[in-house]
């Protein structure tokens, strides 16, 4: 029987329900009386509810399922609660009851548990401090609020009466923004800033290294409009330093000469490995981690069963913009340059998400890294394809006239004159279950078709297309292929061709000429057909020539194998036939040539 454990794990567990009773729980406890459940806030009755679970040794339960007498729609959460009592003692002088110890112990270990949650969600003060009276606390936070509001109000009306001097519709007039650079929700105008903080001067190099020291000692800065010349080094700028206009500039040795280059508007350089690491594998205690040198992170959660709609077959794939946290509508209207109608050459390219990275380490770099898991199989599917998905990239690209290009990746490796390894894409795949069920399988790359009909003109012309050089044009030698050998798999029909030929000036595959020869797998047998003509077919252990047949047999020949035949052109006048039979003797016969 499996053992009650008590993990580092949440002791409760929140939903967003419609119309919903069973919800599932994953931590440990011991009864239902341990479980307490409110709904929109309000708390339930034990009698309001029922549990179900698989009792362990060691004396609870691993999670199970709680069940509402009605079911509820809104904000459901479920907590444990474990009252501090002692429910077991022992007998002097008896044996160690091991097992009530071990429940005990867990008991004990779930209890600290709830005493770190509570004790998590206290204030806080500093060892030696003393506790700050409520009351103080709370009305100096009402003051705080009332003295934005005022300045808000303030604002505004300076604004107002700005665009009046200038006879403007005062509607018309945007407000200075509060929310800058790359904080998102924080304002830029409550972080430390270069000048006022830390004593920057625009065209004093002393006072703005001495700053720049006192912020990166600090924490991020603000740096004001301006630029902030220094004498140290780019590589000598440490810390994190935000701004809408202003830069600070570094020096750089070119051609022998040091001449000062500005930094980027936003700047973070860290010279460090973080203080401390959070757990990557939990949604809660990622963030735990040392993020003090980078630039702001973002956290975005998605909850609600409708948030992201409800699609229906009709609808095919649905995706709300407006849920994507990083979104950019980027439009390039009028811009951009061709200049050859019969090419790719001279030509622009706007792009909506730039990024350079520079490996002057060791170790590799990566421009964009994407990690994903998924759980949670819709009940009663029957396909993989309807169940949760992951997917590392995902998109869309749509014609709106003839001609244009449809490009949905595409890289460049450049050699540079240096001998390196180039591989264009690498697809690491680890299957552990291969039992298949619900149809699921494994391939490194897909490309499906979905264009009308199979024969039609809207086929695409090829699934795989190669141009340039290149030693070889599909290697699988390298693979694993299990007992089929199926290194290449074609239905029947199906050809390959042997003599096509490609003239185009671009190498498409839509240029592609056949010519006439090609090796099949028929029902029949194995066809060779060379220039439109059936000229080998073997099946069923013989071949039949569709063509005259030319052959060299040589001067002296003889079986190996029983059973063998071999023929020899001893000279101009003598043609050999020579057979091995099963008595390994081999006999002959001359023929004579005219």
């Amino acid at each position: 029987m499996a053992r009650l454990i008590i993990p580092d794990e949440p002791t409760f567990a929140t939903f967003t329900a419609t119309e919903q009773a069973v919800f599932p729980i994953s931590f440990a406890l011991f009864d239902k009386a341990n479980l307490r459940v409110s709904v929109n806030g309000l708390e339930l009755s034990q009698s309001d509810f029922t549990f179900a679970g698989a009792l362990l040794t060691g004396g609870g339960y691993q999670g199970g399922s709680v069940t509402l007498n009605n079911a509820a729609t809104g904000d459901v959460r479920i907590w444990r609660d474990i009252r501090p009592v002692r429910a077991t003692n022992y007998a002097p002088a008896n044996n160690v009851p091991v097992g009530s110890v071990d429940a005990a112990l867990n008991r004990l270990t779930a209890q600290q548990q709830e005493l770190q949650r509570d004790v998590a969600r206290s204030l806080k003060v500093g060892f030696g401090d003393d506790v700050p009276d409520m009351a103080e606390v709370l009305d100096a936070s009402a003051a705080a609020v009332a003295a934005a509001s005022e300045a808000e109000t303030a604002r505004d009306e300076a604004v107002a009466a700005t665009a009046n001097k200038l006879d403007l519709d005062a509607s018309n007039v945007e407000a200075p923004a509060v929310v800058r650079g790359n904080l998102g929700v924080a304002s830029l105008s409550s972080m430390p800033n270069l000048i006022d903080s830390y004593g920057a001067v625009v065209g004093s190099v002393a006072a703005n290294v001495a700053a720049i020291a006192l912020a990166t000692a600090t924490g991020p800065c603000f740096v004001p409009p301006g630029v902030f010349e220094t004498d140290i080094y780019s590589n000598e700028l440490v810390g994190v330093f935000y701004s809408d206009a202003g830069q600070i500039s570094t020096l750089s040795a070119d051609g022998g000469d040091f001449v000062l280059h500005k930094r980027a508007h936003n700047f973070a350089h860290m010279d460090r490995p973080p203080a401390s690491f959070g757990d990557y594998n939990t949604t809660d205690r990622f963030w735990d981690g040392d993020w003090s040198q980078n630039f702001a992170p973002k956290e975005f959660r998605v909850s609600g069963g409708m948030t992201l709609g409800q699609p229906t077959v009709a609808d095919y794939y649905l995706i709300r913009r407006e849920a994507i946290p990083d979104f950019m509508y980027y439009l390039l209207d009028g811009s951009g340059y061709n200049d050859q109608t019969a090419s790719n050459l001279g030509r622009t390219a706007g792009v909506a998400s730039g990024r350079i990275v520079y490996n002057n380490g060791q170790g590799d770099l990566i421009a964009f890294h994407v990690s994903g898991f998924v759980t949670g199989a819709k009940a009663g599917s029957t396909n993989f394809l309807a169940n949760p998905a992951v997917a590392g990239y995902g998109g869309d690209f749509t014609a709106g006239s003839d001609g244009v290009y449809l490009n949905s990746g595409e890289l460049y490796l450049d050699g540079n004159g240096y001998d390196v390894a180039g591989v264009g894409w690498v697809i690491n795949l680890n299957r552990t279950v291969a039992i298949g069920a619900k149809e699921a399988y494994w391939c490194g790359i897909r490309i499906q078709s979905i264009g009308l009909g199979t024969f039609s003109n809207t086929r695409v012309d090829s699934f795989f297309s190669g141009a340039g050089s290149a030693r070889i044009g599909l290697d699988l030698v390298t693979g694993s292929y299990g007992s089929d050998r199926a290194a290449i798999a074609l239905e029947e029909t199906d050809r390959i061709y042997l003599r096509a030929s490609n003239a185009s000036s671009g190498l498409s595959p839509n240029s592609t000429v056949f010519n006439g020869t090609w090796i099949s797998g028929e029902s029949y047998g194995i066809a060779l057909v060379h220039d439109g003509i059936a000229s080998l077919l073997l099946s069923s252990g013989q071949a039949t020539f569709g063509v005259p047949l030319y052959y060299s047999p040589g001067a002296s020949v003889t079986p190996a194998v029983n059973g063998q035949v071999a023929h020899q052109l001893t000279s101009n006048t003598s043609f050999t036939i020579k057979a091995k039979g099963s008595d390994g003797v081999v006999r002959s016969v001359d023929l004579t040539l005219a």
